[in-house]
Parts: C-alpha cells; structure tokens; sequence
C-alpha cells in the first residue's frame, strides 16, 4: 500500500533556499522492502528518502523478518533498504547519505 498526502506552500519570500514561486510538496509512504530501483523522474525536485531499516517497527520489520537469505541480499544489494539513512534524486539516481562513513 502506498499512502500519500500533499501541502500547498505560498511562498512570499524570495530566499533561494525555495523554489520560486509557490510550489506543492507530496509525501508518499512505500513499503519497507520497495523495488525503489523502478523509479524514475525527469524532474529535479523529486527525491526518495529511505530511512535506516533500524528504524523500522510493526509491519515493516516483519517484512524484512520474513524474507529468506537470498531475498534479503538481493534487496540489500538493489538498495531497497540499508543501515544509513539516505535521499536519491529520482532523475540521476545520485544518492546522499545522512552519515557518508558508514555506506
């Protein structure tokens, strides 16, 4: 299931650190172990953060706690979850991690 809301923001400030003009943000919520390596953007503005899979509780552990050896690593190794914190650009797939030492 993915759940999803937005905010309209009115900017009426001219710092850089907004994009011009009023925008919209939207907020997705995906399922801990999804095939992220499917997504895709010709925008720059749209980025993915995945949280540390150490922060999952409830549903989202139990889908790591089922998966078997081979799945897990598959996973793991597509980046569908990880240890560090991280956001990817959609649109170049370049990726930012929260604490660089410990990719």
């Amino acid at each position: 299931m993915v759940i999803g809301l937005g905010q309209l923001y009115l900017n009426n400030t001219n710092d850089s650190k907004f994009p011009l003009g009023d925008f919209i943000a939207v907020h997705s919520a995906l399922p801990s172990i999804f095939p992220i390596e499917n997504l895709a953007s010709t925008s720059k503005y749209d980025w993915i953060y995945q949280p540390s899979y150490t922060f999952f509780s409830g549903e989202r552990r139990k889908n790591l706690g089922i998966l078997n050896e081979e799945t897990f690593e598959d996973a793991y190794g597509k980046g569908r979850f990880d240890l560090n914190p991280k956001v990817t650009l959609l649109k170049s797939g370049e990726t930012q991690y929260f604490n660089p030492k410990i990719r």
